[in-house]
């Protein structure tokens, strides 16, 4: 559920990325920014869960 909070949302958002800041660079690096984010950001929250509640 984190991840699916932070990653970049839709393709409408991407296209409307690179028209704002007028490159495909931008909305790519955009786009893999915040998969990462979200990706370490559920990464954190699964550990510590897991510190939480150990299965």
């Amino acid at each position: 559920m984190v991840f699916v909070l932070l990653y970049f949302p839709c393709i409408a958002t991407f296209v409307a990325t690179k028209n704002e800041l007028g490159s495909w660079r931008w909305a790519i690096l955009l786009a893999l920014y915040t998969i990462v984010i979200a990706w370490v950001c559920a990464f954190a929250a699964y550990r510590i869960g897991l510190l939480i509640w150990p299965v």
